[in-house]
Order: C-alpha cells, then sequence, then structure tokens
C-alpha cells in the first residue's frame, strides 16, 4: 500500500509540472474603465488589450462615462466578486473614482490616458502607478532645439493660472541651451489676440501646449494662422496641429500608450509592484512648411 500511496504521490507531481503556470495561479482577471466614449481612449484601450493577449489575463472592457462615486462602487463590487481584483482606468474621471473607491478586494491599480496624474491624485500620499499623457518638459526642449537651426526664436504661449511651473522649466532649459524662451503669456481668450501680435513681432517659432484658456479648435486654427502670415511655424501636441497647419507636433501613439498600461499591469500582477513609465511619443515634422518658412537647418530668414 505504501508503494502505490508513493506511485500516486508522484504521478500527481508529475501532472502539476505538466499544468501551465497560469492555470496554476489560477486565472488573472483585470477590468479596464474607460471615462468617455472617444476615440483616443478606445484607442489605448485596444492596445491594451494587445498587450494582454498572450497573457491569459481575463480582461472586462466597462464604459463609465458620468458615473458617480457610489454608482461606480456598486458596479466595483459586482466586479470583485467575480473575480476581477486588478483594476485600470483609461482618462482621469474613470481614473479618479478607481483611486477613491475604498472596496475591499483590489488586487492593484493602473492609470492610463492621463495629463496631470499628479493633480488628479494629490489627495494620495503617493503619486499611483502608470503612464500619463505628459512627455518630459526636457525632452520636448532637446527635440524642438535639435530639429531647428541657431538663431530660433522660441516662444510659448500660455495662461500663468495653470501653466507657470511648465514655462519656468521650459525657460531653464532651453537657457541651458543658450536660447531665450519668450513668454506670451494670456489670463482670458479674450487677451490672445493681442498678445499673439505682439508676440509674433519677437519670435518665429511659437510653442502651444495642453492649456485651457489657449486651447480650442477655432483658437488653434487662428494662432496657426497668424502664426503663418508673420512667417512663424508653430509646435503643437497632437496631429490635429498638423493637420491644421503647425510645423511640428509631439504626438503620443494612443495604442502604444494602452500597450505600456498592460506592461504596468502585468509587471503588478506578477511582482506586486510598479515602476513609473514616461509615454513613448515621436515629433513629427512639416518639413515642407519649415522649408517654406525658412526654418530649416538650411538657415533661417
Amino acid at each position: 500500500m505504501g508503494l502505490i500511496m508513493k506511485q500516486l504521490f508522484w504521478a500527481m507531481i508529475f501532472f502539476i509540472c505538466l499544468v501551465p503556470l497560469s492555470v496554476a495561479q489560477g486565472n488573472k482577471k483585470a477590468a479596464v474603465f474607460i471615462s468617455d466614449t472617444i476615440k483616443p481612449y478606445y484607442e489605448a484601450v485596444k492596445g491594451l488589450e494587445a498587450g494582454l493577449k498572450d497573457k491569459k489575463v481575463d480582461l472586462k472592457i466597462v464604459e463609465v462615462k458620468g458615473q458617480s462615486l457610489p454608482e461606480f462602487e456598486a458596479l466595483g463590487e459586482s466586479l470583485l466578486e467575480d473575480g476581477y481584483t486588478y483594476w485600470a482606468a483609461a482618462g482621469p474621471p474613470a481614473a479618479a473614482n478607481v483611486w477613491m473607491c475604498r472596496l475591499p478586494g483590489i488586487a492593484g491599480r493602473v492609470y492610463f490616458m492621463v495629463l496631470d496624474p499628479e493633480d488628479l491624485f494629490k489627495e494620495q500620499a503617493a503619486v499611483p502607478c502608470g503612464v500619463s499623457l505628459k512627455i518630459p518638459i526636457n525632452k520636448q526642449v532637446d527635440k524642438i532645439i535639435s530639429a531647428f537651426p541657431e538663431g530660433v526664436r522660441p516662444g510659448l504661449i500660455f495662461d500663468p493660472e495653470y501653466n507657470t511651473d511648465f514655462a519656468k522649466q521650459a525657460l531653464a532649459w532651453f537657457n541651458a541651451q543658450g536660447i531665450f524662451l519668450e513668454f506670451l503669456q494670456v489670463h482670458s481668450r479674450s487677451q490672445v489676440g493681442p498678445v499673439l501680435a505682439s508676440g509674433l513681432q519677437k519670435i518665429n517659432l511659437l510653442w502651444m501646449i495642453p492649456d485651457p484658456t489657449v486651447i480650442s479648435e477655432s483658437i488653434i486654427q487662428y494662432i496657426i494662422k497668424q502664426a503663418m502670415e508673420h512667417g512663424a511655424g508653430v509646435v503643437g501636441y497632437n496631429r490635429y496641429f498638423l493637420r491644421q497647419g503647425a510645423a511640428a507636433s509631439f504626438v503620443i501613439d494612443y495604442e502604444k500608450m494602452g500597450m505600456q498600461a498592460s506592461g504596468i499591469l502585468v509587471r503588478m500582477m506578477e511582482t506586486n509592484s510598479c515602476q513609473p513609465v514616461t509615454p513613448e511619443f515621436e515629433f513629427s515634422l512639416n518639413q515642407d512648411l519649415i522649408r517654406l518658412l525658412g526654418l530649416g537647418k538650411g538657415g533661417l530668414k
């Protein structure tokens, strides 16, 4: 009888070794909450799905547009009961609810498609784990300087209520390269026209950043048109700027951002740890327009 028991024991060990690790550990279940039904969020979630495809993660996609925290918690409780203990959030509203939720049993939380996580999560003891839409300022300055020749005169248009810290850091990075950055400061949308007219007398490259006072489709179109009439190029921060006639733009691939978020989520599942990630981006140039404006490496007008 002892011999039979030993044979059974070793047979069980052999069988367990044949079982995939993911099965032995149990299914990994994650829910991704989408803040709104807009294309960028779904592109990012598509990347998240692609990144998790070979990791045997059971992913549930949930739209939470307009949900209050109590409504979200009721939904979250149901998901936790079904084993979806890892949560990802695409966009600020969903991310805010994910981190304000105090339900027990959440194993890990990851955010993506959030521009200012330090502001969104300022009530948290530490900045939560994820990948933001914010490209480090020094990397942006380096790209601008490397793309345009010596003698370029850059300017930054912004509302100091929202972007004073950004402007100060950008100024410091430009100064470190021996280049002065002109500030075009506006406190309301009605000031954009006169401030721009004055600023374009001093600069030949205008940098636009996410700023609630300065940014709207009509304002972007107006600024780019005025800049071109004065022989100045515009640097923006997504493909829309390029379509409207910007000379260059920082472009984040939302699908790649979703894949970056999937890597964070998998690492969290496997090691219970988190590593901050800088978003992948491209600095796209409209070379024909740059040459037309005389801003190319061949020299300035």
